[in-house]
């Protein structure tokens, strides 16, 4: 069975943050897939390989991780249970691969039902709206290669040190995803 660490790369500039990455090691091999979450190396408990719980948008980091752990630790499993012989490079492509990911709709309407069970009715009749645009437009044949990008934007967006915050009091013209 491979294993899966968390690390943080420091950045080579002092004050910068440092890029977290995935060390995959599956017999004696090991490889990384280096992700586009940026933390301050104060921000990052190596031990525990989680952020600190001061961390900026922790909950929104910690989650994508957490996210990509669990993808990786899925893919696997599934490749344990087929009983046949893999290397890390197969667990790598796998991850990596746009099979693998989910369709727009379906993705979709994972989102609108958890937004009912959290009683946010009116952003689930939006995205409802819009779930149906995009049926009558893509066929249902469109592939989801945004769910990851989407997810590494959004994580990375908002954990680079470098992106001006909004500021709470000014409101944005622009609609969300």
């Amino acid at each position: 069975m491979a294993t899966v660490k968390i690390k943080l790369r420091p950045s080579s500039v002092e004050g910068k943050a440092g890029v977290i990455f995935y060390q995959i090691t599956h017999n004696r091999k090991t490889q990384h897939i280096t992700t586009r979450l940026r933390v301050q190396p104060f921000d990052w408990n190596a031990d525990k390989e989680k952020l600190e719980p001061s961390a900026p948008n922790r909950s929104m980091i910690q989650n994508c991780i957490d996210c990509d752990v669990a993808w990786l630790q899925n893919l696997t499993s599934n490749l344990a249970t087929c009983r046949m012989n893999y290397w890390v490079n197969d667990i790598i492509s796998r991850y990596k691969s746009p099979q693998n990911h989910i369709l727009v709709l379906d993705y979709m309407r994972i989102q609108i039902e958890q937004l009912r069970t959290a009683n946010r009715l009116g952003t689930a009749k939006n995205y409802e709206k819009t779930m149906c645009f995009f049926g009558s437009c893509r066929r249902r044949h469109t592939r989801f290669a945004l769910v990851s990008w989407a997810r590494q934007y959004q994580c990375s967006r908002f954990a680079s040190s470098d992106v001006p915050r909004r500021r709470p009091d000014k409101q944005s013209s622009y609609g969300r995803l």
